[in-house]
């Protein structure tokens, strides 16, 4: 698949990289409830972009609703179809939003008004501070645990996804699936060998066996109440059997 990338500010056809590999291409900034760094965490000022296709956006859509915090932070939704131009602004259709910060058509011109010479690719989630006209962070993770831990004095939800209490475990569980299910059901659609295609489709299947068997004597991953783990999880099991499969990325299922 090609999609695109850019090159010093300039769009470029690149090929599709395949499972989550961002690393090199991500803004790490952080915000912080006790109001002291360059990002601090206030209403009104932070913006998402998302894609309701994107299972990484989804993570930080589901954090920001389960928090309450539709009206601290505002969002877009971008075109769920990747074109030409990357990740567009459709306000025409229905689940769509037009960019309401800057009136941008793509989700490229975020990324190239934070930064005119940067180099990567363009992804969602995007986290973008307004005050400073900056990308504070592209990485779900980061995003979804900003939201959880720095916004609760704006939040209407009395709800904590990571208790201290729990926090290590919630973390190993969220790389547990993360190395077998996030993104590791997408590895099969992108293996170059057969050997390497059949780990790819098992892995998740064993992965998912395993989860399944835990929540067989307990309500969510870690415990009695939700938290970040499970929040990770959801957004590829709601599309493991329409979209994943639709891709022949699992057709190797068992049954």
């Amino acid at each position: 698949m090609v999609t695109g990338k850019l090159v010093d500010g300039t769009w470029v056809e690149a090929p599709e990289r395949g499972h989550d590999d961002r690393g090199f291409d991500a803004w790490i900034g952080r915000t912080n409830g006790d109001g002291e760094p360059e990002y601090p965490a206030e209403p009104d000022r932070y913006h998402l972009y998302v894609s309701r296709a994107c299972p990484w956006a989804h993570r930080v859509a589901l954090t920001r609703r389960l928090k309450g915090l539709e009206d601290v932070i505002s969002a877009d939704i971008v075109d769920p179809l990747r074109r030409d131009n990357g990740w567009e602004f459709t306000p025409s259709k229905r689940t769509c939003t037009p960019d309401s910060v800057h009136g941008f058509e793509y989700l490229r011109e975020i990324y190239t008004q934070a930064d005119p010479g940067y180099t990567g690719r363009v992804t969602v989630p995007v986290l973008y501070d307004t005050a400073t006209e900056t990308i504070v962070n592209n990485e779900s993770a980061d995003i979804a645990r900003m939201l959880d831990e720095a916004f609760d004095a704006d939040a209407t939800n009395d709800v904590d996804l990571s208790p201290p209490h729990k926090r290590g475990e919630i973390d190993a569980i969220i790389e547990s699936i993360h190395d077998d299910i996030n993104p590791g059901v997408y590895k099969a659609g992108f293996a170059d060998t057969r050997d390497g295609y059949e780990t790819a489709v098992r892995n998740p299947f064993d992965a998912l066996e395993q989860w399944d068997s835990v929540l067989g004597v307990r309500r969510f991953l870690a415990g009695d109440q939700p938290t970040l783990a499970d929040v990770f999880l959801f957004p590829t099991l709601y599309r493991f059997g329409a979209e994943l499969r639709s891709e022949r990325f699992l057709d190797g299922s068992p049954g």
